[in-house]
């Protein structure tokens, strides 16, 4: 980091210490969307990066942790959008890589990069 980036970095992560002060720990804004605590980390209660999922889950996509142009694009390019429905088909041993079927889609490969972005939710089959 250079200084100027370093300074404005310790200007906001002092602004959340204030704020975490004066109206005590809140860990989510509006839209569900996780605010750093003073240490810069943040909180994904009841999710789960899709990386960490087994064989079997049917789980809802419901964020991602690295929102660049690029990663967005890919993400439409194979039609995830937030609240889609997936089931984990298969992970290959080697890499991490994941097999997942939703909507119309049965074979959709995501790489074990693509998986550790994506955050999810458990969703309970009866």
């Amino acid at each position: 980091m250079n200084h100027s980036t370093n300074k404005i970095f310790r200007y906001v992560l002092s602004e959340i210490r204030f704020y975490h002060q004066k109206w005590g720990r809140t860990t989510f804004a509006e839209m569900y969307t996780p605010i750093p605590d003073s240490d810069g980390e943040m909180e994904f209660p009841d999710q789960k990066k899709l990386s960490e999922c087994k064989i079997g889950e049917t789980i809802k996509l419901s964020g991602v942790i690295h929102s660049s142009d690029n990663f967005l694009k890919f993400l439409n390019s194979k039609n995830l959008k937030l609240g889609t429905i997936l089931t984990v088909n298969s992970i290959e041993a080697f890499d991490g890589t994941r097999e997942i079927s939703y909507d119309e889609r049965t074979s959709v490969t995501l790489s074990q990069i693509a998986c550790e972005k994506l955050l999810i939710q458990e969703i309970i089959v009866n």
